[in-house]
């Protein structure tokens, strides 16, 4: 690395948290704006203010967006790399904290009658929406234009290493940027065992369904402190979770010596991690990954249940026009019943009956033997996904309900009848339990079946069956009510954008 671009790289790093102070302070003064303009040009109406508050004197009080500001720095939220749901997860509890910080101040410091408390409570309301929402494209612009930008390294051409490097790669968020890869071939050929070639035989096919872009070969081992010079890597990744622990050891030890941060590919895979812990033990130089089963948890399904009826009557209310509505044009433009229910299997291996709109004319179950018969292509793609893209039983009215999921909405009633829940893994049939789930079909009877899931924000219809029952396992098995709150939110575009469905 020449001196100028050193000196650059350095004004850079300097420069990108500055900015990203910037950012929030304009989230935060515009969710103040909006808290002002709400208390005193709509709500006064109906509750007067007691004393004149100006919009000035409010903008003038710097100690305010201080808080927000040090709350921030103290969680790590100007230092650490997260994917923006994670962060926003952090961001939504740094809130939260320097409100309730804001409020006591205010309240404990005789404030009240300078500073309108329903403004600062108003404030923050709309900063949980505004300040993930600002940083969720801010963030990306910066990186964009080469601001906070880590430059990393793969450490070994894999498999392994290739789903790392693509995760990074689409994630424009986290801004870590694998330039290339080191090859360790020389380390792998002095110790290869039975085990470590059956593993790095593996190619495990990424949920995404994509391929990550081809990048060089910066060198070998030997060459890692001249590489990082001269490209001023700051990272590495290291993916071999092959290797015996002793061997990963020395190979980070190794890397570390020349990079800031080292982020290590574990030997673990199909397991819970977005809930785990690590707990360390010092004099013993291991750590305890500890794995938690939420769905175990009589609290953690009393909230899921909770938050499920208490949604599902909120949103019968707009929805019921819309259902009322959809009902009268499945009616008018072909001959049948309204609403398709079928026995499906729920919590504990429950049978229940699913409802849906009608998308298909009678004697469409009937007929699929017969279409499927007469066409192999048919019969292969139905096979896959036990579904048809050009499906000639569906009718008109029922292409348009199944390409924006309007069909779904009776299940509604599944929900308020305890049998289904907002999100969830896909209802399944019981053919398709014992015959695709097989033996993971005991921990599809942890959770009650969705009406959105991981799945239909992943794709849908355009995914194999393989691949969905890999997301409905890892809903279930990493589930919390975060988690269902980002893929209802996730579910909304899907939807709008119609994308999968069919």
């Amino acid at each position: 690395m020449t001196p100028g671009s050193g000196l650059k790289s350095a004004l850079s790093r300097i420069l990108y948290p500055v900015l990203m102070i910037v950012g929030d302070c304009a989230a935060f003064y515009a969710s103040l704006l909006g808290a002002y303009f709400l208390r005193i040009g709509v709500f006064a109406h109906w509750f007067p203010l007691p004393f004149a508050q100006t919009l000035e004197d409010l903008v003038s009080r710097f100690w305010i967006p201080m808080v927000v500001i040090g709350v921030f720095a103290y969680e790590g939220l100007y230092g650490r790399r997260e994917p923006f749901w994670e962060e926003t997860q952090n961001m939504i509890k740094a809130i939260g904290l320097a409100y309730l910080m804001i409020f006591s101040i205010v309240s404990l410091g005789k404030l009240s009658f300078e500073i309108s408390r329903s403004i600062v409570v108003g404030s923050g309301l709309l900063s949980l929406v505004l300040v993930p929402f600002f940083r969720f494209w801010w963030k990306p612009f910066l990186h964009g234009m080469g601001l906070g930008l880590k430059k990393a390294v793969l450490i070994g051409d894999n498999s392994w290493g290739r789903l790392a490097h693509l995760g990074l790669f689409r994630d424009h968020y986290m801004g870590i940027r694998i330039l290339g890869y080191i090859d360790i071939r020389d380390l792998m050929e002095r110790r290869r065992s039975e085990d470590a070639e059956t593993l790095e035989g593996q190619d495990p096919e990424a949920l995404s369904g994509l391929k990550p872009p081809e990048i060089p070969c910066l060198g070998s081992l030997e060459d890692l402190q001249q590489i990082t010079a001269e490209k001023g890597v700051r990272g590495a990744v290291i993916a071999v979770p092959h290797l015996r622990r002793e061997e990963i050891a020395q190979l980070i030890d190794r890397v570390q010596r020349h990079v800031l941060s080292v982020y290590v590919v574990p030997n673990v895979a199909q397991v819970n991690l977005v809930n785990s812990e690590l707990l360390y033990l010092f004099y013993e130089e291991i750590f305890l990954l500890g794995i938690h089963n939420n769905l175990k948890s009589r609290l953690n399904r009393w909230l899921k249940n909770l938050s499920d009826y208490v949604l599902a009557i909120f949103l019968c209310i707009p929805l019921f026009p819309l259902m009322m509505g959809i009902a009268i044009l499945v009616a008018a433009t072909s001959p049948g019943p309204v609403i398709f229910s079928q026995c499906r299997i729920g919590r504990n291996k429950k049978p229940f009956r699913i409802y849906k709109f009608r998308t298909m004319f009678l004697g469409a179950e009937e007929h699929l033997a017969e279409l499927l018969g007469s066409d192999p292509k048919l019969r292969k793609e139905y096979e896959d996904s036990q579904k048809i893209s050009e499906d000639p039983r569906i009718t008109p009215v029922g292409r348009f309900l199944r390409k924006t999921s309007l069909d779904e909405l009776p299940q509604i009633v599944n929900v308020l009848k305890g049998e289904m829940s907002l999100v969830g893994p896909r209802p399944v049939t019981r053919e398709e339990l014992h015959f695709r789930y097989r033996e993971a079909g005991e921990d599809y009877a942890l959770v009650k079946p969705g009406i959105t899931g991981l799945w239909q924000v992943s794709g849908r219809s355009e995914r194999g069956y393989v691949i969905r029952i890999r997301l409905d396992l890892w809903y279930i098995r990493n589930w919390s009510l975060w988690l269902d709150l980002v893929i209802l939110i996730r579910t909304i575009g899907v939807v709008w954008a119609g994308k999968g469905s069919w």
